[in-house]
């Protein structure tokens, strides 16, 4: 990736099905205690999804996919993204309906890793780089 040319980049895709449910992840608890934590009764997903098959099958497209084993996360840098959304969004956190839930990660996803990159970034890895977010659009 580093000898590149300007006009190339590599795109990594995934897609994330996080669960709309409370994700105990850390905390101090009393020794002794039985503390509670609100959850909800459902499992439902908001699917996230990295890539698009019929935009990519375009003539003029210069994308060349290239599959990755499953759960490689040292392969694929999106998969760590997706462990630094989950500790901003699910861990330790509790969301009352199916919608908040969905505008949390969403708001992740279109506000937090664009303003605060910076201090996410080597979570992910060092080569990222975010061209333009105001290319994306989220579905």
């Amino acid at each position: 990736m580093n000898n590149l040319p300007a006009d190339e980049t590599v795109y990594f895709a995934d897609a994330v099905h996080p669960e709309h449910q409370t994700k105990p992840a850390f905390g101090w608890v009393r020794k002794g205690s039985n503390p509670a934590v609100k959850t909800t009764t459902g499992r439902g997903r908001v699917n996230v999804h990295g890539t698009v098959k019929k935009w990519l099958a375009r003539a003029e497209c210069r994308i060349r996919l290239i599959k990755l084993p499953a759960y490689c996360p040292h392969l694929n840098p999106i998969e760590r993204l997706w462990a630094v959304m989950h500790a901003h969004v699910t861990h330790n956190s509790f969301y009352a309906t199916q919608k908040k839930f969905a505008e949390a990660i969403l708001h992740f996803l279109r506000k937090t890793i664009p303003e605060e990159w910076r201090k996410s970034r080597d979570q992910v890895t060092d080569n990222f780089r975010i061209i333009s977010h105001q290319n994306f659009r989220l579905l």
